[in-house]
């Protein structure tokens, strides 16, 4: 369908432009931040950041259960679900941001246990209590930001993000300058998402009008189906902090703060990469909801595949710029003395590379709430990379972290995962890992050149990493084009890329 592959196009592009932004901002602010905070505050900065974070916990999944019941009552055309959905979930978001609140007020109170300097308690208290409150208004607007997800609207969520970084490192930038630390950094960050969130509200309910909060709609089985969705998903969400957070709390408790800053370069890169995909991919999970609640299931398998080879395809290319260039950017980007990242960042890459390459098939079964085991596995894999990095931390270091990370992702999502996702799909195992590992094997083929490039004219300044880059992605995107994509791929990506531009 035009308008679908439109709106695919156009979401995943202005996601792109929108994540590139994010990049482009963390390349020239992250160095500044460092040096200007010293490794040692910015430690501090990342520590409290990974434990807010935490707060996401408190969501128990609930903000894609909302996203995936309105598509699927989108796709099915069920008005009365939809607002069934909306006066069910808002009381309940309400509820979670009153409990923010308590956590936050609680861990002011307990401070003076969690530090041992007793001059980075009143610190800790105001930047805990900003983001805390932060956190609680934030819940409200998920609502908001997953109906125009379920729509497809992916232009509005693009547009409000790319706008709030923009003015966000405008004014970190004004702080840093003016003299101000970590406590100015925790304001910005309340008042930019404060005022994202007012805009999402804004066009939630204008793009669809149904959305009225009933008092008398809300649905005690309503919020059981939501609940029984979510709590796996909440599972999942603590494997992903377990998996990609708990680090730095390892490295915090075994190394010190300024090792965490080191290992903050590697994993902020790669956590770039894995958002990037997510960004992109994540526009095929309504799409999938919506196929699936009006049982159009070739359509499901097409979709599938062809998302799979444009999620291998740009997956590999990132993943092999990051090793292949990820020594000398560094060496640029920050100095000889955080070199340590690299070897972190090699594996960090090649462990998150065996998922991003599957990630339409994660979506999938998010999308057709066929996750509980995936749920169970994600948080039996979380478990063994914090007892494996608690391990390897003591003979390696940073690097040890890192490697817990990759040997619990890969046993889990190369062996594991295309088992169960066989047995829950209408796929079947060896078509899909065939399929999957042909598409890599193509797109291997199509990175010689790209290696060629690099062998040559790889260098530690901007004007060598820049050149090698953009040479590398073109030789790169036209053997993909000829190779990995079939013929309809080509006829859907150009039709819905005329179809962007007759739009502009």
């Amino acid at each position: 369908m035009p308008s679908v592959s439109h709106k695919l196009l156009s979401g995943a592009t202005l996601r792109v432009i929108g994540f590139t932004i994010q990049i482009l901002i963390a390349f020239f602010l992250s160095p500044y931040i460092i040096h200007t905070l010293g490794d040692r505050m910015y430690g501090f900065w990342v520590l409290i950041g990974t434990f807010i974070g935490y707060y996401g916990l408190l969501d128990f999944g609930l903000s894609t259960a909302v996203n995936r019941h309105i598509a699927g009552a989108l796709g099915a055309k069920d008005d009365n679900t939809i607002r069934k959905v909306y006066s069910t979930a808002m009381p309940i978001f309400f509820g979670i941001g009153c409990i923010a609140l308590l956590i936050t007020v609680i861990i002011v109170i307990v401070s003076p246990w969690i530090l041992t300097d007793p001059e980075e308690i009143p610190l800790f208290r105001a930047v805990i209590l900003i983001l805390g409150f932060n956190m609680a208004i934030d819940f409200l607007a998920r609502v908001y930001i997953g109906t125009l997800q379920a729509q497809m609207n992916f232009h509005i969520v693009s547009f409000v993000q790319i706008a709030a970084s923009l003015v966000r490192a405008t004014l970190i930038v004004m702080a840093l300058t003016a003299g101000y630390k970590i406590l100015a950094l925790a304001w910005i960050s309340f008042f930019t998402t404060l005022a994202s969130n007012m805009v999402y509200y804004y066009y939630a309910r204008k793009k669809l009008p149904t959305l009225i909060f009933d008092i008398k709609s809300f649905s005690r089985s309503t919020a059981t189906t939501l609940f029984s969705y979510s709590f796996f998903m909440m599972i999942s969400q603590v494997a992903n902090m377990l998996r990609f957070q708990v680090d730095v709390f390892v490295i915090a408790s075994f190394l010190s703060l300024s090792a965490v800053t080191h290992y903050s370069i590697a994993s902020t890169l790669v956590n770039y990469f894995n958002q990037l995909l997510g960004t992109i991919m994540s526009v095929f999970n309504p799409l999938f909801s919506q196929q699936e609640a009006a049982k159009e299931h070739e359509e499901i398998k097409e979709t599938l595949f062809f998302a799979t080879r444009i999620s291998v395809a740009i997956s590999s290319f990132v993943g092999f710029g990051m090793v292949a260039w990820g020594s000398p950017f560094i060496e640029r980007w920050m100095g000889l003395e955080y070199q340590d990242a690299y070897p972190c960042l090699v594996v960090l890459v090649l462990g998150v590379l065996t998922f991003l390459w599957q990630t339409p098939a994660h979506s999938y079964i998010y999308a057709t709430s066929k996750h509980k085991f995936l749920a169970v596995l994600n948080i039996i894999e979380g478990i063994s990379n914090l007892l494996l990095s608690l391990v390897l931390v003591r003979y390696y270091g940073i690097f040890g972290v890192a490697l817990g990370t990759f040997f619990s992702l890969s046993v889990s999502k190369l062996i594991v995962f295309p088992i169960y996702f066989a047995k829950v799909s209408s796929f079947l195992y060896a078509e899909y890992m065939k399929q999957l590992l042909l598409y890599v094997i193509k797109c291997g083929v199509a990175l010689v050149v790209p290696f060629v490039i690099t062998s040559f004219w790889i260098a530690a300044d901007y004007a060598h990493l820049i050149l090698v880059g953009l040479l590398s992605a073109l030789f790169y995107a036209l053997f993909s084009w000829v190779i990995l994509l079939s013929k309809a791929d080509r006829k859907i990506l150009i039709s819905a890329f005329l179809s962007v531009l007759n739009k502009v």
